[in-house]
């Protein structure tokens, strides 16, 4: 199946009305969109895989579970690359990641590596609260909800 064309101005307002967010700067939007070639989008990338870490991590301290429940729920649950691969899928950013021109379709770690990088991309353009607004819109709190609900039907209340 041919790979969908889209203009820069396209891909960002398609990403745009994905994370409910603006850009004020679309260039930042565009660099998290781009998988293989320079500019790449790894220093955003980076930068939102951190936010995502304090943001859910913040979730999970609010649950009182112990320390060792954390990389089941974080780690091994909503911050994996296959959960982010899945939930870029299935918001269909995978559609606008810019991938280079043979290829047909962004492979999963280029989902998940765009996806972040769109985090550390609102928040640079515009702050803290900002991307902790778009990571619950996208649903990565209610993972943590989820993960814990399930913890506590697999192993009652240990907190």
């Amino acid at each position: 199946m041919a790979r969908e064309k889209f203009s820069h101005e396209e891909r960002v307002q398609g990403v745009e009305a994905i994370l409910r967010y603006v850009f004020n700067d679309k260039e930042k939007c565009l660099e998290a969109l781009q998988a293989d070639f320079w500019p790449k989008n790894n220093r955003l990338a980076l930068l939102g895989d951190g936010i995502l870490e304090v943001v859910l991590r913040a979730a999970w301290y609010e649950t009182n579970l112990e320390v060792g429940t954390y990389t089941n729920i974080i780690h091994n649950g909503a911050a994996s690359n296959k959960a982010l691969t899945i939930r870029g899928r299935n918001l269909g950013i995978d559609r606008f990641i810019i991938v280079n021109p043979g290829q047909d379709t962004a492979s999963d770690k280029l989902v998940a590596t765009a996806l972040e990088a769109l985090i550390g991309a609102v928040k640079v353009d515009g702050g803290d609260a900002a991307a902790a607004t778009v990571i619950e819109y996208l649903g990565f709190l209610s993972v943590v909800t989820n993960e814990v609900k399930k913890f506590h039907q697999q192993f009652g209340d240990v907190a």
